[in-house]
C-alpha cells in the first residue's frame, strides 16, 4: 500500500515538473529584447490665471440661461450623425473590451451530432464486428478556462479598456465641437437680426433725411450735392440691408443642418435680445490652466498611451508559457438506444501547455513593434499637451482683447447716445435744425450695428475658449471597460 502511495507521490512530482518547472526553465532560456528605455510623458500646466475654479464644466451652455441655445444644442446632440457615429465608436470599443474579457472566463459549450460512417473493408478495423455504413450518435458537454499564468490577457483587458476611455472622450469632443458650432450658429444668426433692425432704421433715417434735403432744395436753401448724398445714403442702406437677408438666410440654413432641421426653417424664437453675462467674461479670464488635463482630446491621447503601453506588457508575457484547463464529458453509441448507457460514458480533462520556445523572431518582433507604437502615443500625449496649452493661452489673449474692445464700444455708445439726446432737446428748443438732429439720430444706430458686432465677437472669442478648455459635455471620469 506504501509503496502504491510513495509511487503515486513520485509520478505526481514529475508531473508538475514536466508541466510547470521545467518550462518555467526552457522558457527563461528564450532570450528578450535590451531593457525598452519609454519615452516621457509632460505633465499638463497647473500654473492658474486668477482665482482657481472647477476643472471641468457640466453643459456649458446651462450658464449663459438662454433656453433657446440649450433647446438648440440639445437638439443637435440627439439627432447629428457626427454625434451618433461616436457613440457607436464608444459602442465598438466597449463590446471589444467585454469581448476580450470573457476569454478568462470559464467557458461551457453542449454538442450533439449524427454521423453516417462506411469504412474500408480493407481497413486495419474488421468491418464484420459492426454494420458497415453505420451510424454514430455523440452528445458531450465541453469546457475550458485560460488561466492567463503569464499575465498576458490581464494586460490587454487593460489596454481594451483604456481604449474604451479614449473613445468617449472622442465622444466628448465630438459633442463639445458641435454644441460650440450650434452657439456660433446661434450668435450669428442673432447677430445678424440685429443687424436688420438696425439697418431698417438707419434706412428709415435715410428716406427722411433725403425729404428733407428735397424740400430743402425746392425752397433754394440747399444745393445739389447733399441731396445726391442724400440719395446715395438711401441707396447704400438698401444694399446693405439686401446682404443682411442674404446672410440671415445662410445663417439660418447651417443652423437647421446642425440641429437635423430641414433646410429653411425660420427660427422665429432666435430674436435679437442678448442675455449673455458680461461676468461669465470674467469668469473665463480667470480659468485654471490645470483644465486641459480634462481637454478631451488631451484625456484621449493620454489614454491611448496607456492602452499602448499595457500592450508592451502583455507582449513581455508572451515570452512566458501559459496552461488552459480543458474537460469533455458525453456519451457516443452506434445505437442511439444505448446512448446514455454507463458503457457509451466518455470523458477527458486536463492541462494544455502553451510554450513558447522557437518563434522565428516573431515575439521580439511583436515586441518591438508594441514599444514603438507606445512611444508614439506618448509623444502624441505630449504634442496635444502642448498644443492644448497654446489654444488656452492664445483664447484667454483674445477674450482679454475682445472684452476691452466691447467695454470702450459700451463707452462710446452711453456717451454717443448723451450727445443725441442733447441735440434732440436742442432741436425741441428750436437751437438745432431737423437734418442734423436725424444725423445724429443715423451716428447713433451705426454705433449700436458696432456695438452688436463687438458683442457677437465677444461671445465667439469666449465659447471658443469653451471648445479649447473641453467645454463639458460629459460629467466626470470617462468611462472604461465594457457597459
Amino acid at each position: 500500500m506504501m509503496k502504491q502511495l510513495n509511487r503515486q507521490v513520485v509520478v505526481g512530482c514529475a508531473v508538475v515538473f514536466v508541466l510547470f518547472i521545467l518550462p518555467m526553465v526552457i522558457t527563461g532560456c528564450v532570450s528578450k529584447p535590451a531593457g525598452w528605455r519609454k519615452a516621457t510623458a509632460l505633465e499638463p500646466p497647473t500654473i492658474t490665471q486668477g482665482q482657481p475654479g472647477e476643472t471641468r464644466d457640466f453643459a456649458w451652455w446651462f450658464k449663459l440661461e438662454d433656453e433657446e441655445l440649450t433647446r438648440l444644442i440639445d437638439k443637435a446632440l440627439t439627432k447629428s450623425p457626427t454625434i451618433k457615429i461616436a457613440a457607436n465608436r464608444v459602442r465598438m470599443a466597449s463590446a471589444r473590451a467585454g469581448m476580450v474579457t470573457a476569454t478568462q472566463k470559464p467557458s461551457l459549450s453542449g454538442n450533439a451530432g449524427l454521423r453516417r460512417t462506411r469504412l474500408s473493408d480493407n481497413s486495419l478495423i474488421p468491418t464484420y464486428l459492426f454494420e458497415n455504413p453505420h451510424n454514430t450518435f455523440d452528445t458531450n458537454l465541453a469546457g475550458s478556462l485560460d488561466l492567463d499564468l503569464n499575465g498576458r490577457a490581464s494586460f490587454i483587458i487593460k489596454a481594451l479598456e483604456e481604449r474604451t476611455g479614449s473613445a468617449w472622450a472622442r465622444y466628448d469632443h465630438s459633442a463639445t465641437l458641435l454644441s460650440v458650432a450650434v452657439a456660433k450658429a446661434y450668435a450669428h444668426l442673432k447677430t445678424l437680426r440685429v443687424q436688420k433692425e438696425r439697418l431698417s432704421e438707419l434706412l428709415e433715417g435715410a428716406e427722411r433725411i433725403e425729404a428733407v434735403n428735397r424740400i430743402r432744395l425746392k425752397a433754394g436753401l440747399e444745393d445739389r450735392r447733399r441731396s445726391d448724398m442724400a440719395e446715395s445714403s438711401v441707396a447704400s442702406m438698401r444694399a446693405r440691408l439686401s446682404e443682411v437677408r442674404a446672410k440671415t438666410a445662410l445663417a439660418k440654413n447651417s443652423l437647421a443642418a446642425l440641429i437635423g432641421e430641414p433646410p429653411g426653417s425660420d427660427f422665429e424664437r432666435v430674436n435679437g435680445k442678448w442675455t449673455f453675462e458680461k461676468k461669465l467674461l470674467e469668469d473665463a479670464v480667470n480659468i485654471p490652466l490645470n483644465v486641459i488635463a480634462k481637454r478631451p482630446e488631451v484625456a484621449s491621447a493620454r489614454m491611448n498611451a496607456e492602452a499602448a503601453f499595457y500592450m508592451v506588457k502583455s507582449d513581455e508575457r508572451a515570452f512566458y508559457p501559459n496552461v488552459n484547463l480543458t474537460a469533455l464529458i458525453g456519451f457516443s453509441s452506434l445505437n442511439i438506444g444505448r446512448l446514455f448507457k454507463s458503457e457509451s460514458l466518455a470523458y477527458s480533462a486536463g492541462p494544455a501547455l502553451h510554450l513558447p520556445i522557437l518563434q522565428g523572431g516573431r515575439l521580439k518582433a511583436n515586441l518591438g513593434y508594441s514599444q514603438a507604437v507606445a512611444d508614439t502615443r506618448i509623444e502624441e500625449y505630449n504634442l496635444a499637451v502642448l498644443e492644448a496649452t497654446r489654444d488656452v493661452l492664445d483664447k484667454l489673449a483674445l477674450l482679454r482683447s475682445a472684452r476691452e474692445r466691447l467695454q470702450d464700444t459700451e463707452k462710446s455708445v452711453a456717451a454717443f447716445m448723451k450727445s443725441t439726446l442733447s441735440t434732440e432737446l436742442r432741436f425741441k428748443a428750436g437751437l438745432d435744425n431737423e437734418r442734423k438732429t436725424l444725423t445724429m439720430r443715423q451716428a447713433l444706430l451705426n454705433k449700436r450695428i458696432e456695438l452688436a458686432l463687438r458683442e457677437y465677437e465677444t461671445f465667439i472669442t469666449y465659447i471658443g475658449l469653451v471648445a479649447s478648455t473641453g467645454g463639458g459635455v460629459l460629467k466626470g471620469e470617462y468611462r472604461r471597460g465594457p457597459r
